[in-house]
């Protein structure tokens, strides 16, 4: 006999008590952690175990079982990447046209479109990185009416900048500091 085990934990109404039913909040998460293991596992299998039928079988059930969520669509990228390394032609121009027709907005869709696509991004953010600091050494000089102006110019343009909330901070500060000197 196992002493570890008890009476209760043989019963079939231990483990029914433990299933999220109804709860859908629990479900959601237990859906979510299944989505990011599967697509996890497909990367296991092709970047670490070199088993591209394995990895293929992760990604085809991620994108079956959990599209239109973002790890479905790196699947389905995932899936149109490794079929182009086989030459595998036509098994990957399924998998680029449905993200390039059912997921158009896409980073993947763009990564398709433009292979530069990350480094743009990247080149993109250095520069936003250097405006900033540019905008911060006028705040750290006390020159807030031009911080204001130039952070209410990026607030009003480039809601997708991604210092977007340090010049909403900046702005703020710098009427408020504005307001002290004037008053």
């Amino acid at each position: 006999s196992n002493d570890s085990l008890s009476y209760k934990e043989l019963t079939i109404d231990f483990y029914l008590d433990q299933l999220p039913c109804g709860d859908a909040d629990e479900i959601s998460k237990y859906e979510n952690e299944l989505m990011n293991s599967l697509y996890d596992a497909g990367s296991i299998y092709l970047h670490l175990l070199n088993d591209e039928t394995e990895a293929s079988k992760m990604y085809v059930r991620v994108a079956l079982e959990f599209l239109p969520e973002e790890k479905a669509i790196a699947g389905l990228y995932q899936l149109y990447l490794l079929y182009k390394d086989q030459g595998k032609t036509s098994q990957s121009n399924t998998y680029k046209n449905n993200i390039l027709t059912n997921y158009k907005n896409s980073e993947y869709a763009q990564l398709i479109l433009n292979p530069n696509y990350l480094e743009g991004q990247r080149l993109k953010k250095q520069k936003q990185e250097i405006y900033y600091k540019n905008i911060y050494a006028l705040f750290s000089n006390n020159e807030y009416e031009v911080v204001i102006h130039k952070t209410d110019s990026i607030l009003t343009k480039d809601s997708s900048n991604v210092f977007i909330c340090k010049y909403s901070y900046l702005n703020a500060l710098s009427k408020g500091y504005s307001q002290n000197f004037t008053d």
